[in-house]
């Protein structure tokens, strides 16, 4: 599973791609990871599911808090169910330090 990064109508978004089934299998209630969240430290929890054709007014999706107080809407490709290492696993690696070398020579 990875992050990467969608196209949408209001501009880029994070989202996950390859996600494993049971991650995918959320039910209200369930603390949850958002894509644009991973690595913020905040905990979300879902609060309800919008499945595509249910209501012809609101995106299939979902809605979750943060701590309770603040909603949010994701699409379904942006949130899965958090479990203890998710966020570890997903987070960029820092790149090697050191002096990368010059274009067309070697290395002084």
């Amino acid at each position: 599973m990875k992050i990467v990064e969608k196209a949408c109508s209001y501009g880029p978004a994070k989202a996950f791609e390859g996600a494993p089934r049971r991650l995918l299998l959320l039910t209200p209630g369930d603390r949850v990871l958002p894509a644009p969240f991973v690595g913020s430290g905040r905990r979300f929890t879902l609060l309800s599911v919008t499945v595509p054709g249910e209501d012809p007014r609101e995106p299939a999706g979902y809605i979750i808090a943060q701590s309770g107080a603040v909603k949010h809407g994701f699409d379904l490709d942006q949130v899965v169910l958090w479990e203890e290492g998710l966020e570890e696993s997903l987070r960029a690696r820092p790149q090697a330090k050191g002096r990368a070398k010059k274009k067309g020579g070697t290395e002084p």
